[in-house]
């Protein structure tokens, strides 16, 4: 991945506490575009008119360690935002991610999704073109990277540090750059077309955990809460298993009484995801209200509160 340093910058990000443990991060995107080989580049976003073409940070199940509501946003920003002074563009808004790690010693990631079925989703491009972004950059230390799909699963730029402060153009030429193997992908980019996944952030004190392969982490565990939440006919849970052994994935009501199993036996390390569609142990729908789904990996136990809309 290859970037482009400016030597006038617009504002400095600053970083608030609303939290104890870590500070709140803001990142600021802009004008996010695919440049082929030969023609003119296609802009696949410049947040001029909102971020509804995205999720929110915790939208995706592979977004992990961050708190959620108060910790993290995302949402167009009209302050800080690539002027026509630095390039041909020429916009008057940004998009601003805002997060905030759980805590210092604890790993976590950002995975900022385009949704389904909109332009910088559905947007097909070569494995000859390339991603640019502009950046805005606050020293912070943590990691980025593009991440996109092809015939096989997900593959990755590889990470870049956020070292620097101010405007930056980030790009990832998948011609000639590396490409990194993330879930269900083999570090090759299959198949003459590809599409657009997501934004990515690494916590910087995570990098021992080898973030080129996030599907496949040893020795970490993690329950990421459920999406859509509250939901009607079904969500998604995704979890991360750390080491190949029995894992469990029970969903029990608020008097702690288990109504459906979803999981029980041998898993292999790495991420998983399974659904609920909201019914019992016998395939009925149960009523409206707070359930709660509990991970059991050997000493390791987690639960998440999900809410059913019949």
């Amino acid at each position: 991945m290859r970037k482009a340093l400016l030597t006038t910058f617009l504002l400095l990000v600053s970083a608030g506490f609303c939290w104890a443990q870590m500070p709140l991060t803001e990142l600021y995107l802009d004008n996010f575009r695919m440049v082929p080989a030969f023609g003119d580049p296609t802009i696949l976003d410049d947040f001029e008119l909102g971020t509804n073409d995205w999720w929110d940070p915790d939208g995706s199940g592979s977004t992990y360690g961050i708190f959620y509501d108060t910790g993290e946003d995302w949402y167009t920003n009209s302050t800080v935002f690539v002027s026509d002074t630095l390039t041909v563009y020429d916009g008057l808004r940004s998009a601003m991610l805002a997060y905030q790690w759980e805590h210092p010693d604890s790993a976590g990631l950002v995975r900022e999704y385009a949704a389904p079925g909109t332009h910088p989703q559905t947007y097909q491009f070569s494995n000859s073109d390339k991603l640019e972004v502009w950046l805005h950059g606050n020293a912070s230390g943590d990691l980025f990277r593009f991440c996109v799909d092809d015939s096989d699963g997900h593959e990755a730029s590889i990470w870049l540090s956020i070292d620097w402060t101010g405007w930056q153009l980030v790009s990832w030429d998948l011609a000639v750059d590396s490409v990194e193997a993330w879930v269900g992908g083999n570090g090759v980019l299959d198949g003459p077309m590809v599409d657009f996944d997501s934004f990515q952030i690494l916590k910087a004190e995570a990098t021992d955990i080898q973030p080129q392969s996030m599907g496949e982490v040893p020795g970490r565990y993690s329950l990421a809460q459920n999406y859509p939440n509250p939901f009607n006919a079904q969500t998604q849970i995704q979890f991360t298993v750390g080491e190949t052994g029995h894992i469990s994935l029970r969903v029990y009501n608020v008097m702690g009484q288990l109504v459906k199993t979803l999981v029980d036996g041998e898993m292999d390390t790495g991420e998983h995801r399974t659904v609920w569609n909201g019914t019992d142990e016998n395939d009925r729908a149960l009523a409206s209200g707070i359930y709660f789904c509990r991970m059991e990996a050997g000493e390791y136990t987690e639960s998440i509160k999900m809410t059913f809309l019949r």
